[in-house]
């Protein structure tokens, strides 16, 4: 009896899944009920897909009612596979309205796909309709794309939400047509602002950009945002580390804040560490360096006092009182010292970094563990 039972809660737990499952003969009659729809192509042998399998489920249970995430065995289903041009597993591809939308680039951890995919389900383009919102859309941690419309069905309006389509994924877009918000950000007639956020703020560049062309197509809207969307002060995330390869100026690891303070460094707030690196982008030190450096950000990304950064100074005037006459040079800013930066001599492996900012440090440093940071770098493969 008893073991009846437990086959039945075992077969009942089966059925629970929120994942949906597709196949060759009801994938199409069934992939057009969903206005957007994660779908993952899978082999049951993949171990890569063994290790996404909870995430995704347990994605699939949070976005319940929002998004829906979907299943296809490539083994059993080799039709709709084929059609899709699978050729590795796991393969997620986003569906709207029943067509391929892409491949989905996001991460594969459940907080990841869950972030991802509800910024997929809502508008590509949030209309503003008062200054308040204005300001709570603008407010977020990330650069904000503004379109400004006097006439809501505008050829320009049009263009720009189609360009706020193609990077729903990657930036934040809003749009209005309010008169008043258009007269207060000097905008005659259409307009679009990118506005970087105001914890990046820094003096070597404008906390917002202004599109000049005097024609709005979607490719030079598109362009005008890859151009300007990170500033010389990007913000580096999980979720945007992957488009900031090659286009850092001066760049923080992971969630760090930057604000300006009162005695004129505009870097990093006066209660924070810092370890910066001055390179080129020639200097082949530099380049060797810089695969330990981005493991040291990672391996201190879980301590909210210290940041660890790096400027081009071949881009950038070095601020005094550092001095650079050489690749890299390396300097140490103690938290309520940015006036007495020290000029680091250490060795230059990521133990060599540790073990100096574990005794020069003014909080106490917590280092990542390898295991957990191993965990993430497989589950996102």
């Amino acid at each position: 009896m008893l073991a009846v039972l437990f086959v039945a809660a075992f077969a009942a737990a089966a059925r629970a899944s929120d994942v949906l499952e597709f196949t060759d003969d009801d994938f199409d009659s069934r992939i057009g009920d969903h206005d957007l729809i994660l779908v993952e192509f899978f082999a049951p042998w993949c171990g890569h897909c063994k290790r996404l399998a909870p995430e995704y489920e347990a994605a699939a249970t949070r976005l319940k009612g929002i998004v829906s995430l979907a299943k296809v065995d490539c083994t059993a289903n080799s039709n709709v596979c084929s059609k899709y041009g699978v050729s590795g597993y796991p393969t997620l591809k986003i569906f709207r309205d029943g067509e391929d939308s892409g491949g989905y680039d996001g991460p594969r951890t459940a907080d990841g796909i869950v972030s991802h995919l509800k910024k997929q389900a809502g508008p590509a383009s949030v209309e503003l309709k008062s200054q308040a919102e204005f300001e709570k859309f603008i407010g977020d941690r990330d650069a904000s794309v503004v379109g400004f419309f006097a006439d809501g069905g505008s050829t320009a309006q049009g263009e720009f939400l189609k360009a706020a389509s193609a990077f729903r994924e990657s930036y934040r877009f809003a749009h209005t047509n309010v008169e008043d918000l258009l007269k207060k950000h000097d905008v005659d007639g259409e307009g679009i602002i990118l506005l970087r956020p105001p914890h990046l703020s820094n003096k070597f560049e404008d906390g917002s950009v202004k599109f000049t062309e005097d024609k709005f197509t979607s490719a030079k809207i598109k362009k005008f945002i890859q151009d300007n969307i990170f500033g010389i002060c990007p913000h580096m995330t999980d979720d945007n580390k992957d488009q900031l390869k090659g286009k850092d100026l001066l760049v923080a690891y992971y969630d760090v804040d930057y604000e300006k303070n009162p005695k004129g460094s505009n870097y990093w707030r006066n209660s924070k560490d810092v370890l910066i690196e001055f390179y080129a982008p020639w200097c082949g030190h530099c380049k060797s360096l810089e695969p330990k450096y981005k493991e040291l950000g990672e391996k201190l990304s879980d301590n909210p006092n210290i940041v660890i950064a790096k400027m081009d100074a071949t881009a950038n005037d070095v601020p005094s009182p550092y001095e650079v006459r050489g690749f890299p040079t390396i300097y140490f800013s103690p938290a309520g010292q940015k006036h007495n930066p020290k000029k680091y001599e250490g060795g230059r492996e990521v133990s060599d970094f540790i073990s100096y900012l574990k005794r020069e440090a003014t909080n106490t440093v917590v280092v990542q563990e390898d295991e957990k940071k191993s965990k993430k770098k497989k589950s996102e493969l």
